[in-house]
């Protein structure tokens, strides 16, 4: 807030006072002391702008600085609605600095501040080293983890700065500029999570095709989610501290909506369930009701407690036939469809309402013509086929898959792989359609299908059909991988392309691809002979770091453990962390797991998931720690006996966790073994019926 007056006290100490600050929870205060450095710049209204980080990563600041002015000024021109935070008058201070002493100094644009104790300037943004949340939207003073708000286009990959891009529009949009309503407790659709993950998507919705990979990184994911046991309602009643932590889930953020120029979406503080639900509101309301059923419900409830309710009366009086209006858990669900003979843009106009578990619907679609429905994937709900009509998209995929959108390609593989799992479609067809893979260039749908292959690889790691699996991922990434350039980033403008060499890149390493392999751990040996050098490209990182490690030896493993303590960057960390899970040396692999168990900060690496040496170590170093860390378990013993133990482990440390992520852990186990014994078989007789 704007300075009414400085009072020097003595020396160089002064007392300034600042105007009220305005309405604003009481949780959203922070003091920050540090000795942390500064880089500031002006938005397109001369606004002061400030990013505040460690002295040696503050260099890597720009970009996150440049992504929050455009994204502070694409929110005020959405929602119509100022941020309310002035610019300070004061050029000695720093926003609302209570005492100021000798320590602090201003240097311009960049600044060295000492043990500065900071309230918010216009907008300042603050990355802190292991901090515990991903982020914390603090009124003016944005927290984050150093991974969230650092990229340095040297070291950093696409997917990092994808993510530093996503988080900031996420906690911009929890400012009560935009976000102005303070929900009653975690309520789903107007809360903090959803809602802004929405926004967030929205936000990079030009730069990156954000609707498409919303669809697909996180509708999809959260559709898996719901499938479960465990799953629930997106509005959530909670009546104990712990059980907070349990509904911040995937469940939470990405069931709610986003917000992008040209897809304005607005996901919740239960950003990926809510997410998606407001990117289904915003495609049957159309994206301008959408937004200005928000302005409405923004600006009479700013600064004030809101419920869902509200937004529901401010949608009514933009759209007369809004079909919610309460917090029910149960939804009407819009239906829509195309024949392949229809102008699908006119089709997404069609909306058929499903207001009942079932519904018979009578279609008019030409003979022998394939039909489409969740055009765009805008609703949260799978599709499955008649058989018919899935052979012709199988037909189709193979003769030209360009007549399909990059998206409807994705939907068919994330679709037809759930179903299959779930048992309603035989295996075989899921496969057959993955056939096409051959063709697909694409980072979109081939993300999908990394995903769906990632799964089979661990649910199949035990047996002999994991590696008739990696042969025929060999077979269908060859011709996309031959067009891969391993030199530097020659598509710097172009991140989706970026994406989509990594994906291709990753996909054939892990299946074991000789030229991939080889050229990796070449590129490895350079490195370690240099490792100042850029030889690496930096999106191929983390793949290339993996597949030496899993390859090599001794040297390979130790040479990354203590780059890891010397790297800057959280990013950079976190990738060498994830390659050293990706050894096979029993010794080593012990002492890691052991480490990272004892690091409180530490989760666990993805890629330990993957390996049965590593499932058995991680278990059995789990047991003996587990009266005394609470551990993110990231995959399921496939084995009976250790499946019992877990069982009884758990059930002698009811306080450890809540009951809800101990039946998580125990369902999902219990579903992979079932799944093992139901599918296992059916995989392996088709892979063998391909000649592989």
């Amino acid at each position: 807030m704007p300075l009414i007056q400085s009072v020097a006290i003595r020396d160089d100490w002064f007392a300034d006072e600042y105007q009220p600050t305005l309405n604003t929870s009481t949780y959203l205060l922070a003091f920050v002391v540090s000795q942390f450095s500064s880089l500031s710049g002006l938005d397109s209204k001369g606004r002061n702008f400030t990013i505040w980080a460690r002295p040696d990563l503050i260099g890597a600041a720009e970009y996150a600085l440049n992504v929050g002015k455009c994204i502070i000024n694409f929110f005020e021109e959405y929602f119509e609605l100022d941020y309310p935070l002035e610019k300070t008058a004061s050029k000695r201070s720093l926003g609302e600095l209570v005492l100021r002493g000798p320590s602090v100094r201003q240097l311009g644009g960049l600044r060295d501040d000492r043990s500065a104790i900071l309230f918010p300037d216009f907008k300042d943004m603050l990355a802190v080293p292991n901090f515990a949340a991903g982020a914390m939207e603090n009124w003016g003073l944005l927290i984050y983890r150093e991974a969230t708000l650092i990229w340095d286009p040297l070291v950093g990959t696409e997917g990092a700065r994808q993510k530093v891009a996503t988080v900031i529009s996420h906690e911009i949009a929890h400012q009560n500029g935009f976000f102005a309503a303070a929900t009653l407790i975690w309520d789903p659709l107007v809360g903090t999570e959803g809602a802004r993950q929405k926004v967030a998507t929205v936000i990079s919705h030009e730069i990156a095709h954000q609707d498409e990979q919303f669809a697909v990184l996180q509708l999809q994911k959260v559709l898996l989610s719901d499938s479960l046991a465990t799953t629930h309602p997106v509005f959530m009643p909670v009546y104990h501290p712990d059980e907070i932590n349990e509904i911040f889930d995937t469940i939470s953020y990405n069931k709610v909506i986003t917000v992008s120029p040209n897809n304005a979406l607005l996901h919740s503080e239960f950003p990926e369930n809510g997410a998606s639900i407001l990117r289904m509101m915003e495609a049957f309301l159309g994206r301008e009701t959408f937004r200005q059923g928000l302005k409405i419900y923004l600006a009479r409830h700013k600064f004030k407690n809101t419920e869902s309710i509200h937004l529901w009366d401010a949608l009514t009086e933009v759209i007369a036939l809004f079909p919610y209006k309460s917090t029910s858990s149960t939804w009407n669900i819009p239906l829509t469809y195309a024949a392949a003979s229809e102008d699908v843009k006119v089709a997404e106009n069609r909306i058929i309402w499903m207001n009942n578990a079932s519904m018979e619907l009578e279609l008019q679609i030409p003979e022998n013509e394939w039909y489409t429905f969740n055009l765009r994937q805008t609703g949260f709900y799978r599709v499955n086929y008649d058989i018919q009509n899935w052979h012709r998209f199988i037909e189709c995929l193979h003769s030209n898959h360009s007549i399909f959108t990059r998206l409807t390609r994705a939907q068919l593989i994330d679709d037809s792989f759930n179903i299959a799992n779930q048992g309603s479609i035989s295996f075989d067809l899921f496969l057959n359609l993955t056939k096409y893979l051959r063709k697909e260039r694409d980072f979109v749908p081939l993300s999908v299908a990394y995903r769906a292959f990632n799964y089979l690889y661990e649910m199949l790691v035990l047996h002999e059909t994991h590696d008739l699996m990696k042969k025929y991922v060999r077979y269908l990434i060859n011709d996309s991988y031959q067009t891969v350039n391993w030199s530097m980033e020659t598509n710097n403008d172009n991140h989706v392309l970026n994406l989509a060499r990594q994906t291709i890149v990753t996909l054939a390493c892990e299946a074991e691809h000789d030229d991939c392999v080889t050229k990796a751990r070449t590129l490895f040996e350079e490195f370690m002979k240099n490792p100042k050098s850029d030889i690496i490209p930096t999106s191929l990182s983390r793949t290339v770091y993996c597949t030496a490690v899993r390859w090599g030896g001794a040297k390979e493993w130790e040479f990354l453990y203590k780059l890891r303590r010397q790297v800057l960057h959280e990013d950079e960390k976190y990738q060498i962390i994830e390659a050293l899970g990706c050894t096979r040396d029993f010794g080593r692999l012990r002492l890691f797991i052991k480490e990272l168990i004892t690091e409180a900060e530490m989760e666990l690496p993805t890629s330990l998931s993957g390996s049965p040496i590593a499932l058995y170590l991680l278990w059995d170093t789990i047991k003996s720690e587990w009266a005394n860390r609470t551990v993110r378990f990231l995959g399921c013993i496939h084995l009976d006996f250790q499946l019992r133990e877990m069982y009884d482990s758990l059930k002698e440390e009811p306080e450890r966790q809540t009951a809800r992520s101990i039946a998580r852990i125990l369902v999902q186990c219990i579903r992979d073994k079932y799944w093992l014994s139901k599918y296992r078989g059916v995989i392996y007789n088709w892979l063998r019926r391909e000649n592989l």
